[in-house]
């Protein structure tokens, strides 16, 4: 089962925090255990769906922990200040052991594709 909410753990929260001062819209993802659910970032359905439900072409998604994902519309901030601040809250509130990536990845809902976000 599939959990969307709008705050997680200490690592989302952080994030939640900084991402909120920027006026976003932020999703979390996981399953219902809360626990190993950074594995729905393979649900595309359901990427799809939070895509149409953002009007969006495209969201990020930040691997934030081995535990969830967090979504947002990429037409609504920077990759770079985006892939800066999951670098320093990795290295600062993730234990090394829950580090999924530095990177931040990008869904497109007209190809299905997830793909590293490459710099402009």
């Amino acid at each position: 089962e599939l959990v969307r909410k709008s705050q997680g753990p200490e690592a989302a929260q952080e994030i939640f925090r900084l991402l909120r001062l920027m006026d976003t819209d932020i999703q979390v993802q996981t399953n219902a255990e809360m626990i190993n659910g950074a594995v729905t970032m393979l649900y595309k359905d359901s990427l799809s769906q939070l895509c149409q439900e953002m009007k969006t072409q495209s969201i990020f998604l930040i691997l934030s922990s081995i535990h969830e994902i967090i979504l947002l519309n990429q037409s609504e901030i920077s990759g770079w200040a985006l892939r800066a601040m999951v670098q320093e809250i990795n290295a600062t509130h993730v234990a090394d052991e829950e580090v999924l990536s530095n990177n931040i990845y990008v869904y497109n809902d007209e190809t299905k594709e997830i793909t590293v976000w490459e710099e402009d």
